[in-house]
């Protein structure tokens, strides 16, 4: 396998599980959101995150199977030399997404303590920041990936 079509190959995995992420983000999001809704639209959001769950068993078996098909046993795909452009991009989306994480962790802890004069629970504020760093990562990793984003500025597009 040429470096190109594996260099290719990682970007398509990450992408994959960067969609993923943001899947299993909403879900999160959509489990709280549940929580405060009335019973008939709390049942639709279940069903939203059935499909949501489903597509995101999908890619990730989709990942698998293209990984297996594409390389030998000796090779990994997604361990490429520490230094490669896809996963300098990770790890630039994971540093976003941790610092918009904190953040929120600060602002939900301000709001609820002087703004709403009330605790809210460790699982609430547990699964708030858990969907909104899913939500963030795969944001970011997809926008940084996305035509032109990843250039450097002495550098072309293609």
């Amino acid at each position: 396998m040429n470096h190109k079509n594996r260099a290719e190959k990682t970007e398509q995995a990450y992408k994959r599980i960067a969609w993923s992420a943001l899947m299993v983000g909403v879900v999160v999001l959509n489990l709280l959101l549940s929580l405060h809704v009335s019973k008939d639209s709390a049942e639709i959001i279940s069903m939203i995150n059935s499909v949501l769950i489903i597509l995101v068993s999908v890619m990730m078996i989709l990942a698998v199977i293209s990984q297996h098909g594409s390389v030998n046993s000796s090779q990994t795909l997604l361990l490429e030399e520490p230094q490669s452009h896809a996963s300098e991009m990770l790890n630039k989306a994971i540093s976003i997404s941790w610092g918009f994480s904190m953040v929120t962790l600060v602002a939900i802890k301000m709001v609820s303590t002087y703004i709403l004069s009330t605790q809210l629970s460790g699982d609430f504020v547990f699964y708030a920041v858990l969907g909104l760093m899913l939500v963030s990562y795969s944001l970011s990793y997809l926008f940084l990936t996305a035509e032109g984003y990843d250039q450097h500025p002495d550098e072309e597009c293609d």
